[in-house]
This record gives structure tokens, sequence and C-alpha cells, in this order.
């Protein structure tokens, strides 16, 4: 991702995971974050990584006007490419979007196909509505 993000100098990122579900035998249910069939996980944050506030409230209102569920992610552990892409160049907005998945560093793993829709369906509209003005106004910190 850090060499990537050198050659390709993106203006804004989305990072596609397999994030944990929690929603498994022995996690309080109510520290579960992402569970099968709640939605796409639209991440806020991990240790390597903050997203954008205005992507993250972007891709939120994306999800609610087109009816996609998801979920708000805020994570303790771990990390994905983000951590190298946000920081890349000048730093790049970046957004991390999840499909919650147990058994994520097995050798296969179990996923709600109505999660895998979502996302893919949330990255389509998403991407739809990065214009040139929008990603401009994700780094416009001046009124």
């Amino acid at each position: 991702a850090r060499t990537a993000g050198v050659a390709m100098q993106p203006d804004c990122v989305i990072v596609l995971e397999g994030p944990p579900a929690d929603d498994t035998p022995g996690f309080a249910v109510g520290d579960a974050q992402g569970v099968l069939g709640g939605g796409v996980q639209i991440r806020l944050f991990d240790p390597t990584a903050i997203t954008n506030p205005r992507l993250a409230a972007l891709a939120e209102k994306t999800a609610l006007d087109a009816g996609i569920p998801f979920q708000l992610t805020v994570r303790r552990s771990g990390g994905t490419d983000a951590a190298a892409l946000h920081l890349s160049g000048k730093g790049v907005p970046s957004i991390v979007l999840g499909i919650p998945t147990r058994y994520i560093h097995a050798h296969n793993g179990v996923l709600d196909l109505r999660d895998y829709r979502a996302a893919v369906e949330l990255t389509v509209a998403l991407a739809r509505s990065l214009d040139h003005e929008t990603v401009e106004a994700l780094t416009r910190y001046l009124p």
C-alpha cells in the first residue's frame, strides 16, 4: 500500500476489508461492532488510521440515502492498507469499508451475502459521488 500510494498519488481512497465479526460466542453482545447480517462496516478509526471525518459523513449519508444497511466501527486493534495510504503524499482522505467476517485469518471465512452486497452497493454509490468538487471539499478546512 505504501508503494501504491506513492505511485498512484490518489486524491481519495476507499479500502475494502474483511474485518472480524464480533458476534461470536464469548464476546459481549454490547461490544459487538461487526455482526453478520448488520450491513457494511464504515470504519471511523483503528490504531493505524483515522478516517477523514467528512468522508465518513459522506459514506454514512450515502448509505442512508440509498437504504444501504451499515455499521459504524471504531476498532481497538488491527489495521488495514489505509494506514499507509492515508499518510501518502500530503495526506489522502481515506475510508475503510468492511464486510464482517468470522475466522478472518483462517484458510476460509464466513460472511453474510447481504453484508457483501451492501459493501458493493456502498462502494459504487460512494465512488460515484466523489467528483472533483466533493473530493476537494474533504480537505478544505478554511471557510
